[in-house]
Formats: C-alpha cells, sequence, structure tokens
C-alpha cells in the first residue's frame, strides 16, 4: 500500500524530482547546518551585514557539490562568493574558493515555479570524512543570494510538501506578488492533486455507502425471515392452551 501511494505521488509530481526542487528559505540567518548534503537542495538567504556560514557534515568520503546563485532582480549584484575550508587548530583552512567576481553568470529560468536566477560559480570536488563549512560572502555583504547544495534527488511526500508550502515566501523572496506562488506548473500539479484526492475521496464514500446499503438490506432480510418463526411459535401456544381448556371442559 504504501509504495502504490509513494508512486502516485511520484506521477502527480515528477516534475519536482526532476528538477530537485528542495528550498530552504533562511530567514537571515548566519549558521545553517546542511542536513544531507548529498540531497540536492537550495538555501535562499540574504547577507544584511556579515557573511553566512553553512557547516556541513560528511559521515564518509565522497563528492560535495556545491553552487551560488542569485535572483534576477532589478539591481542585483553579481558579485557573491564563497570559500570551501575545515577548522584546523582554531584556524580556518581554505579547501577550495568559488570567486563570483571572477565568474561569467549565466541566466537561468527555472520553469516548475517560474523564478529566473543568475546562475554563478560551482564546484564538485571528493571529500574525506569530517566536518566542513561554506562562508558565503560578497563586498558589502549585503544582497539576496541561493547557496545551492548536493545532486541527488530525494522523493518523499515530507520534500513535496516542504516545496508547496515554501512558494510564497519564494516569490515575495524574488521581489513577486504573493498571489502569484501558483500561478506556474507547480501549481497546476498542487490543483491536479486536490482534484485526484477528490475524485479518490468520492469513490471511497460511493463505496462505503454500497456496503452499508447491502449490510442493511442483508440484515432487513434476516429479520423477515426470523419473524414468521415467531408467529409459528405463538401460533402453537395457542392451539396447545385452546386443546387444555377443551380437555378441562369435558
Amino acid at each position: 500500500m504504501k509504495k502504490r501511494y509513494l508512486l502516485l505521488l511520484a506521477l502527480l509530481f515528477f516534475p519536482l524530482l526532476t528538477s530537485a526542487f528542495q528550498p530552504r528559505i533562511i530567514d537571515q540567518a548566519i549558521v545553517v547546518k546542511v542536513e544531507n548534503p548529498s540531497v540536492a537542495q537550495l538555501f535562499y538567504g540574504e547577507l544584511t551585514g556579515s557573511s553566512a556560514l553553512y557547516t556541513i557534515e560528511l559521515k564518509e568520503k565522497q563528492e560535495l557539490h556545491i553552487e551560488l546563485l542569485v535572483p534576477k532582480i532589478k539591481d542585483i549584484d553579481m558579485d557573491v562568493s564563497a570559500y570551501l575550508f575545515k577548522m584546523v587548530d582554531r584556524k580556518e583552512e581554505i579547501i577550495n574558493r568559488l570567486s563570483g567576481k571572477k565568474h561569467t553568470w549565466t541566466e537561468y529560468y527555472e520553469e516548475l515555479t517560474a523564478n529566473e536566477y543568475w546562475q554563478g560559480p560551482e564546484l564538485t570536488q571528493t571529500l574525506e570524512a569530517g566536518d566542513y563549512m561554506v562562508r558565503v560572502y560578497s563586498d558589502d555583504n549585503a544582497g539576496k543570494y541561493v547557496f545551492a547544495v548536493g545532486q541527488e534527488y530525494e522523493f518523499t511526500p515530507a520534500s513535496i510538501v516542504r516545496a508547496v508550502v515554501t512558494m510564497p515566501g519564494l516569490k515575495e523572496f524574488f521581489g513577486k506578488q504573493l498571489w502569484e506562488a501558483y500561478l506556474n506548473v507547480l501549481g497546476l500539479y498542487v490543483a491536479g492533486f486536490f482534484v485526484g484526492v477528490y475524485i479518490i475521496l468520492m469513490i471511497v464514500l460511493k463505496i462505503l455507502k454500497f456496503i452499508k446499503k447491502l449490510f442493511t438490506r442483508k440484515k432487513d432480510d434476516e429479520s423477515t425471515k426470523t419473524k414468521p418463526v415467531v408467529k409459528l411459535k405463538s401460533i402453537e401456544k395457542l392451539d396447545s392452551r385452546q386443546e387444555k381448556k377443551i380437555e378441562n371442559k369435558n
């Protein structure tokens, strides 16, 4: 039953799976812990006077993929940079850098949510198990940015719900109206999902109603079958009483 349920979700929300759209709105957090760094996910944040720090724990040797983007909005600065490091003797040991100032940013349109980005530098590197950090910054540490981690697709009901619920916040992040949140492909699939749930619910209710009707009919049939037996017994009792009266008179 669980497999069928997941298959239904997969068919309804296939674009979510193929685009690896798992958004996280940071709300100006300075330190963010990245869970499951191999899974593709997007962190939407804003620098407000200081850099942002992402902590990543690798439990085994593996590839780590990170990438920088910014929303395609008016007057956005494309100078967001980052560097990957780990702490050694309380000092930052830099492993690699992503320079937004040296990179040629390209336009990127996300069809599922109808959001537009400037796509910046990215890095894929094999690292040993351990605790790593990524510091995101810019020249003035001001402005919006998107930090992408991971490349593997994770498809769970929780990830789908998270993506759907986060959409209004993302539209606000891109400077758009909240009512535009579901005027996109994702909105069509959300509508389709609820229509499908409604149809399934109606079918289930009809089946339950039919079963109840059958049960009631069966119960009525059983009650009508037992009534003649009761009458016969009562008639037999009356006959025996009348016979006794006649014998007493004689």
